[in-house]
């Protein structure tokens, strides 16, 4: 993004720390790889010793696994849990995050691990659904048998067969076989997304890596991925979805729910310019971007394995948000309500002619709403029972919002860049403690 000079004229200079011995950051990252550090502590505890613990085992920020526990947090309560700010103004406790990395397997691992409780769930649900599903094809194979029986015997004799087949008919189209339980997946068409989403009632998650990764946020204007970016924002926004299916057949989704989490490397992203001139928006305006850049001066040290008392604890905790089988809407406290809208107007101050954000407009009209889907993230790990969200948590997920600006400035700027551009010379930065600062690099 390319700010203007008044704005440059009016913000403060400061200058990026200095780097350490074997410093490795991408020449595409601007300054936001020192600036704006997750804010851990916002996090609820139980939450919090998994990420900081996963930190110190792989040897990453804590950013990476922070971000991502949210996308996984986020999937467990789909479809169940939605957070109004006032009445009438609904949305989904759904995330649309993304982490940009070197690309390092030591990344991934923290990818992989911290789905595994989702993926764990997932495959216990389908041994449990294998057993009724088998029984559900035999009586549905025994009464198409029967309707081919009685299909034959009233084209001899119509009067009397008639009724019959009608009703063996009926017996068909009723025994449905049902679809094994679906929690997760990757990349798929958007035919065969429509009919998993017809027979999971709308919830679904996607975690997706680098090329997967960058197809869904390519933009691309070809009619297939118009329909999938169409698809997607629907989910994002819990909309009710039409689906037409195979055969002639439509379903209705109530409330769509669509989580998605992304992990892309930093060449994926810059292979992202190519060509955006001619490219939509997509969904690109919903994710919430992090750049957790890998810098030793920050990391910690020694590396020691997750503890298996706290790889439990996350375990027990991603599969009690995922077993409420009830909708809660959460509501806020009147206290909450105020922060809330106080942010809100700072936001809006921010997408002003020659403010921060203004280029970034589209982005930042999600970010209230993706800081309400935070609360309610960080309330139902806290204490799911008590409607109203307090304060406390407000504030919690204002910082973790506020942590995303710097880095969707960086992200969008480097995406509006023209092949083999320098990188950007200016970056953004929002830190809670002071203003609008603006790094030099």
């Amino acid at each position: 993004m390319r700010l203007s000079e008044p704005v440059i004229a009016n913000l403060e200079l400061a200058k990026p720390a200095a780097c350490g011995p074997g410093d490795s950051l991408s020449p595409d990252m601007p300054a936001t790889a020192r600036q704006g550090r997750f804010p851990v502590e916002a996090l609820p505890a139980r939450l919090r010793t998994y990420v900081e613990a996963a930190a110190v085992a792989t040897q990453t920020l804590v950013d990476l696994a922070a971000v991502t526990c949210l996308g996984v947090c986020s999937a467990a309560i789909a479809g169940r849990f939605r957070v109004a700010a006032r009445p009438g103004t609904e949305q989904p406790a759904t995330l649309f995050v993304a982490s940009i990395t070197q690309g390092l397997s030591r990344e991934a691992d923290v990818f992989a691990q911290a789905k595994q409780p989702l993926q764990s769930l997932e495959a216990e649900q389908i041994d449990q659904a294998r057993v009724p599903r088998i029984e559900a094809q035999s009586i549905l194979r025994q009464a198409k048998i029967r309707l081919r029986q009685r299909e034959k015997q009233a084209a001899g004799d119509i009067q009397k067969y008639r009724e019959a087949a009608i009703e063996f008919s009926k017996q068909v189209d009723e025994n449905r076989v049902p679809a094994l339980p679906r929690l997760l997946f990757d990349d798929t068409t958007t035919e065969k997304l429509s009919t998993m989403l017809a027979a999971q009632n709308g919830r679904l998650a996607r975690f997706s890596t680098d090329s997967a990764a960058r197809d869904l946020l390519s933009g691309s204007t070809s009619r297939r991925s118009l329909a999938e970016q169409a698809l997607y924002r629907k989910g994002y926004r819990g909309e009710e979805l039409t689906l037409d299916l195979r055969g002639g057949e439509r379903c209705f989704v109530r409330r769509s729910a669509i989580t998605c989490s992304a992990m892309l490397a930093e060449t994926e992203v810059a292979g992202l310019r190519h060509g955006r001139g001619r490219r939509t928006r997509g969904v690109l305006d919903a994710f919430l971007f992090a750049w957790p850049a890998r810098d030793p001066t920050q990391l910690p040290a020694p590396p020691q394995p997750i503890p298996g008392e706290v790889l439990q604890q996350y375990d027990t905790l991603i599969r009690s948000l995922a077993a409420r089988q009830f909708d809660i809407t959460f509501t806020l406290t009147s206290a909450a309500r105020q922060r809330w809208e106080a942010w809100q107007a700072e936001v809006e101050t921010m997408m002003q002619i020659d403010g921060p954000l203004e280029m970034l407009a589209a982005w930042a009209d999600h970010l209230p709403g993706n800081t309400l889907r935070i609360a309610a993230i960080l309330h139902s790990i806290n204490d799911a029972n008590e409607l109203e969200i307090s304060e406390q948590t407000m504030e919690a997920a204002i910082a973790i919002a506020r942590y995303f600006i710097p880095h969707a400035l960086a992200t969008h700027q480097l995406l509006s860049q023209q092949p083999g551009a320098a990188p950007p010379r200016y970056v953004q930065t929002l830190p809670a403690e002071r203003p609008l600062s603006l790094i030099h690099i």
